[in-house]
């Protein structure tokens, strides 16, 4: 399989491996027991390798079950912390995570104010209107670092510094940003930091929560008192280990030439594409996107059968961008840019790994191939069609 789904989940890497089999296998006590206080110390290894990496205090990472649960958990924590003061108006970005989004409705409930900070065409942060919007009453802020859709990356530290400025919590949802750009926590203006693991390449069901130091906090699990009262539940010590190597190989001088690597594996992707194709059009800005994104527009081609077709081919890819499962509805990202509905509802999302040796001109060749027997087949009018697998012969 060509994988190109990489913004979904990251492969695995490697290097983590020998950890799921020895800490499954071997290791899988409870590291709460007295007898296991060496798993106990492996954690705390584990929190100070992600602690390092992200130029944050070891005691300001919480271990979680992944970046729902810590998003979920901010979002929580501000709302409890700002119950009962004047302040009920909260700022939460235009193309969030769907675990963002369903706290809406909560925070409605308790009485806040939910206000969108607006972006552009290209799916940057309006700065004029985040001004205008950022005045006494607000409460807190959320916004994403990377959108994982269309890869755009905000300028988060000047949005941080506006907040700092007025004294107003900041919350990044760093899911899709972290391991494609470099941060130091410690210097920047953010309040809390949301990640995941398996989109790294490290194990599926954990992630982390940076809470600065300092900072007021209401835990959204409680029980067994673990992650120092932060967040209750048993540890998922092989997982957890995996996060910790991950953060060590991710922090290695070399990995960010791989990233470069990357980025022009995908622009030489883009160029094919681009120069072979008619129809097709990026989606987000040229620049200001992660090197391993890709949100393509093929004129039409419905992007849910285009996706089905190309995996019966052997290319993962996601249609995600365009329609929300279950739906016809425009994604909230498209809606917010202000994308029309056949161009949306033609886009793909190809999101290449964070490895060395990607083979970019096999999977443009195949995307190119699969397009036009789409549009053979379809026509120039966007909407639903099968084709069946076994319809096309092998050339070869």
């Amino acid at each position: 399989m060509i994988y190109l789904d990489a913004n979904s989940t990251h492969p695995p890497r490697e290097e983590i491996f020998p950890i799921l089999e020895k800490y499954n296998r071997q290791f899988w006590q409870n590291p709460s027991g007295l007898y296991a206080r060496f798993l106990r110390q492996k954690i705390e290894e584990a929190r100070l390798q992600v602690a390092q990496w992200l130029g944050a205090e070891k005691e300001e990472i919480i271990f979680t079950s992944g970046a729902t649960e810590s998003n979920n958990t901010s979002l929580f924590s501000f709302a409890e912390i700002f119950s009962n003061s004047s302040k009920k108006k909260v700022l939460i970005g235009s193309i969030e995570h769907s675990s963002i989004e369903a706290i809406i409705p909560f925070l409605e409930n308790r009485g806040f104010q939910v206000e969108r900070i607006p972006i552009n065409c290209e799916g940057l942060v309006d700065f004029d209107s985040y001004q205008k919007i950022l005045d006494d009453d607000v409460a807190f802020i959320s916004h994403c670092w990377v959108n994982s859709e269309i890869g755009t990356f905000q300028a988060i530290e000047k949005m941080g510094f506006l907040a700092q400025e007025r004294k107003i919590p900041f919350h990044i949802d760093g899911v899709a940003g972290l391991g494609k750009i470099p941060i130091q926590l410690s210097k920047m203006p953010i309040d809390a930091f949301s990640f995941s693991g398996h989109k790294l390449g490290a194990g599926k069901g954990v992630g982390g929560l940076y809470i600065r130091s300092g900072l007021r906090f209401f835990p959204l699990l409680r029980g067994g008192g673990q992650e120092k009262g932060k967040r209750s539940g048993t540890e998922n010590v092989p997982a957890i280990l995996s996060l910790g190597e991950v953060a060590r190989v991710l922090s290695q001088p070399n990995f960010q030439d791989i990233c470069s690597q990357v980025e022009e594996y995908r622009n030489q992707f883009e160029e094919y594409l681009l120069s072979s194709l008619e129809g097709v059009v990026l989606n987000g800005h040229q620049d200001f996107r992660v090197q391993n994104t890709s949100n393509l527009s093929f004129s039409g081609c419905d992007a849910t059968g285009l996706v089905i077709l190309l995996a019966e081919k052997g290319l993962a890819c996601s249609a995600g961008s365009a329609c929300m499962a279950g739906s016809r509805e425009i994604s909230s990202t498209f809606q917010a840019m202000k994308i029309d509905e056949e161009r949306a509802k033609s886009s793909v999302r190809f999101s290449f790994p964070l490895v060395g040796n990607f083979p970019w001109k096999e999977a443009a060749e195949l995307v190119k191939k699969m397009v036009e027997k789409f549009r053979s087949v379809q026509g120039k009018k966007v909407g639903p069609v099968f084709i069946h697998p076994f319809q096309e012969k092998d050339e070869t």
